[in-house]
């Protein structure tokens, strides 16, 4: 800090280091004016003293002044902070990122910090497509996910806090649920329900599910399988349709989750 050139009068311009300074009326242990200046830096300048895992690359910032380091051993690493507020220390190593805010209050003084960085691997189960909607305790969402194939979401969490999170599916959304995560390296699963029916029947089959003013539609895939995400609780009358071929039935629905129905078409002689 202070390091340049300074002005030593009659247009002459010097190197603080070549200029000599006498210290025996100082604390200063310094032969010249920059080094002088150092010490003085050094005795009247807060710092943070950043403990993170070696190879990581830090970022020091009160957003307007902007600090970068690569940490190369266990060390802490020491940072000078020109100013007093609120700095920002940020580390990053391969894909982890860990993130802490210091308030630098007092000017000499020292502010220790530790980093380290956290993961967690939260498996969501929930409805195939659905999008996975995840926040922090201070309203911060993460990344949204999908639901894959297999029925999960697999989120890697990178800070302990206490997360919410829900399913949507189209319009529809399961209720929230609350997730406290805390321990490094653990992992977690948890199911997101929607109300839904699902009807076993012949491939092909013209399938709806009626509750009062309400239709849903659609048609049995090559496994006979229909999922209806139903838009709220009650009774619902679910009807097949094959050829000439009708049944029906009528379900509860009553909580948040999958209600199988298998309608299977009864057997006529010299009907196939």
């Amino acid at each position: 800090m202070g390091k340049g050139i300074f002005n030593a009068g009659g247009g002459m311009r010097v190197k603080g280091s070549d200029i000599s300074y006498d210290n025996s009326k100082s604390l200063h242990d310094a032969t010249n004016i920059q080094d002088a200046l150092d010490e003085a830096w050094d005795t009247v300048l807060p710092r943070i003293a950043i403990y993170v895992e070696a190879g990581s690359t830090i970022v020091v910032t009160d957003n307007k002044n902007t600090y970068e380091h690569i940490v190369e051993t266990d060390e802490p690493f020491v940072q000078l902070i020109p100013k007093l507020g609120v700095w920002t220390i940020t580390a990053t190593k391969n894909d982890n990122t860990v993130s802490e805010t210091v308030n630098v209050a007092t000017l000499g003084e020292t502010y220790s910090l530790r980093l380290s960085y956290f993961s967690f691997a939260l498996t969501v189960k929930s409805s195939i497509g659905a999008v996975i909607d995840i926040s922090n305790s201070h309203g911060e969402s993460l990344p949204k996910v999908s639901i894959g194939s297999d029925g999960t979401a697999v989120i890697n969490v990178k800070q302990a806090d206490t997360y919410t999170l829900y399913a949507l599916y189209g319009d529809l959304t399961t209720p929230k649920k609350e997730v406290v995560i805390s321990e490094n390296g653990s992992s977690l699963s948890l199911n997101l329900d929607f109300r839904v029916i699902k009807v076993v029947t012949e491939p092909e089959s013209s399938v709806t599910a009626v509750s009062g003013g309400t239709t849903l539609k659609d048609t049995a895939n090559e496994n006979g399988l229909v999922l209806f995400h139903l838009p709220f609780e009650g009774t619902w009358k679910v009807t097949a349709t094959r050829n000439d071929q009708m049944i029906d039935a009528k379900v509860e629905v009553t909580e948040w989750k999958t209600y199988v129905l298998d309608l299977a078409y009864a057997l006529v002689f010299g009907v196939c």
